[in-house]
């Protein structure tokens, strides 16, 4: 089982930039470009602290395949 985030969609439907959420959680805007092109992966924490950021259910941001 694969578990992918939905970060780089959620900022796209939520209209918002990259470098909010990168000065948000204190993280350079390339540790948040790796996030969105999978290059990287977030732990949870952190992914839970972005859902606070951008406003949406936990659910919204991860996809298990």
């Amino acid at each position: 089982m694969n578990n992918y985030n939905r970060i780089k969609a959620v900022l796209v439907e939520k209209e918002q930039a990259n470098k909010l959420l990168a000065n948000t959680l204190h993280k350079e805007q390339a540790t948040i470009l790796k996030w969105c092109t999978y290059s990287s992966k977030t732990n949870l924490k952190t992914l839970f602290t972005t859902t606070e950021t951008l406003v949406v259910n936990q659910k919204d941001l991860i996809v298990i395949i």
